[in-house]
């Protein structure tokens, strides 16, 4: 996967540039300009807000651990007149920074990557702290932030020109206007990066939302990169700002306790003319409704229910072992996780086996994620923790039988002791429960027999969602018909979740998505415009 590959050993894994979700609310996150008692310690400043690269003085929330349960730091919540403020600043921006050099602008974001860099164990273990996952993954993550953000100095905006006998047409790709990037909880800093530096890139100004569960990372690159708030080339530029006022801005606020709806501003307000949104598919068709008052671009990648078809030829316990891994990999918080699978009667009771040896071995490495020798964090969210164990008992009580896990893992109780929950494995499912139609986004994973090529294809189509699916087997002409059967925006033969080079588009089929990401092509058309100019000779 060229810079973006690595081994699912825990600590980046191969799916990192794109995995996603979700918006969710926190519910113990509310409104106060008092420091939380019982906060959990930190070695992290409390992160600020900046409007036109100054910091802004504003009433804060709480940012939960989900390790503890409890809040760790307090967090800027933006006003409404804030948000009028920064939208503002950056549609002043905008057409001066279109008009800046396409270099000068690479070397701004270069800049940008380097003071990422500068602060990257900051960065990781704030990112443990407000999103759960293990030290080694969160060094990971940013890693990659840095690096995503500097695989744009390859890039050229490109420029078609077709002549005739009697016209010169030219087809030019012109920057969005303000482009409003609002980011998921599972991976806040690599995904809300890879928008924003790509809507940069081509011209348009951004303001970053991030979830409200995850906030406090988006917030101190915020703070590294307005500096000491006086803009300076980037030439010679160690402690001023990376952007020009107005450009990039970051604004963060609660999903719950005030009156003001952060998104929602952002998604309907007529300055806005793009937005890139990773979440929930229930959001996205909000921000997809919100986007036809005004006709705004609208780039939306959302839920997804990956099924995995395993035939008979396949090796029983190498297999189970990968599907195990691409499904639990984030604790189970990945877009793009296995959250179905579909395996031959014939090796059916084999393969389960298999897949619960492999969640007893995983329990005993769920925990804190500064703790060694942990793979699997908890649950990002309390309202999340409470989905999952919803969707189990809605199983269990239409006949599932839990064979694996279903609990708070050794040692823990959740909801007290943070948000675990052990790795689980379901059998006695079927489509119409709950945990097989919907996205559950967690640690638990229904497995169900199949008889015929036919029949696993059609099920795994089943449904709403088309973000991704795989198929195992040792017979290549079969993988090849069954994929190409798949109803997803990604397909994988004999793996899962892995985005190679990184370079071509990702996005869903169905409910999973609007438009494609990442990739020149995807770009271009999801942060500029094509316009056409025609001369007469």
């Amino acid at each position: 996967m060229s810079v973006l590959s690595c081994s699912c050993a825990r600590s980046t894994p191969r799916h990192l540039p794109f995995i996603i979700k979700r918006n969710h609310r926190r519910t113990s996150s509310t409104t106060t300009t008092m420091a939380t008692t019982d906060m959990v310690a930190s070695s992290t400043t409390a992160p600020r807000l900046f409007i036109r690269n100054q910091p802004v003085e504003t009433e804060t929330f709480d940012s939960i651990d989900p390790a503890t349960g409890k809040a760790w730091i307090q967090v800027p919540a933006c006003t409404k007149a804030m948000a009028e403020d920064a939208v503002s600043s950056a549609k002043d921006a905008q057409e001066a920074w279109a008009a800046t050099p396409l270099l000068d602008r690479i070397a701004m974001l270069e800049l940008a990557a380097d003071r990422i860099e500068a602060i990257a164990d900051k960065l990781a273990d704030a990112l443990v702290h407000d999103q759960g996952k293990p030290l080694q993954m969160a060094q990971g993550e940013i890693k990659f932030t840095s690096k995503g953000i500097n695989r744009l100095s390859a890039r050229t905006i490109p420029e078609e020109t077709v002549e005739s006998d009697f016209m010169i047409e030219k087809l030019q790709h012109r920057p969005l206007g303000v482009v409003c990037c609002i980011a998921p909880w599972n991976f806040p800093a690599i995904i809300s990066a890879l928008k924003w530096s790509r809507a940069l890139f081509y011209g348009n100004t951004v303001i970053v939302k991030p979830s409200p569960e995850t906030p406090v990372v988006d917030l101190m690159i915020a703070e590294a990169l307005a500096g000491d708030g006086t803009w300076q080339p980037p030439s010679n530029n160690e402690k001023g700002s990376v952007f020009p006022s107005g450009v990039f801005t970051v604004l963060t606020a609660p999903d719950g306790g005030t009156d003001f709806n952060l998104g929602a501003f952002l998604s309907l307000h007529p300055s806005i003319r793009g937005v890139s949104f990773t979440g929930s598919t229930s959001t996205g068709k909000s921000i997809l409704a919100s986007s036809s008052t005004d006709v705004k671009r609208v780039t939306l990648e959302m839920g997804g229910n990956d099924a995995a078809i395993i035939r008979p030829d396949v090796d029983v316990k190498e297999t189970a072992k990968q599907i195990f891994n691409e499904s639990m990999v984030n604790t189970g918080q990945v877009c793009i996780a296995i959250k179905r699978v579909y395996c031959h009667e014939s090796i059916y009771y084999d393969f389960v086996q298999a897949l619960v040896e492999q969640a007893e071995e995983a329990a005993s490495t769920v925990g804190s994620g500064f703790d060694e020798g942990v793979k699997y964090g908890p649950i990002n969210n309390a309202r999340q923790l409470e989905r999952v164990k919803e969707l189990i008992e809605d199983a269990v009580a239409q006949g599932a039988t839990v064979v694996a896990g279903g609990g708070s893992p050794p040692g823990t109780t959740a909801g007290t002791d943070g948000f675990f929950f052990a790795p689980t494995i379901l059998t006695g499912v079927h489509e119409g429960m709950r945990i097989v139609d919907e996205e559950q986004f967690g640690p638990v994973l229904p497995v169900m027999p199949y008889n015929t090529d036919e029949e696993a294809i059609s099920r795994a189509n089943h449904g709403e969602y088309g973000l991704g699916a795989s198929v195992w087997t040792k017979d290549m002409e079969a993988a090849n018909m069954i994929a190409n059967r798949l109803d997803a925006g990604s397909v994988w033969e004999n793996c899962h979740g892995n985005l190679g080079s990184g370079q071509l588009p990702f996005g869903g089929r169905k409910a999973s998505g609007l438009g494609r990401e990442h990739g020149e092509t995807a770009d271009l058309a999801c942060y500029t415009e094509s316009v056409v100019v025609r001369a007469m000779k």
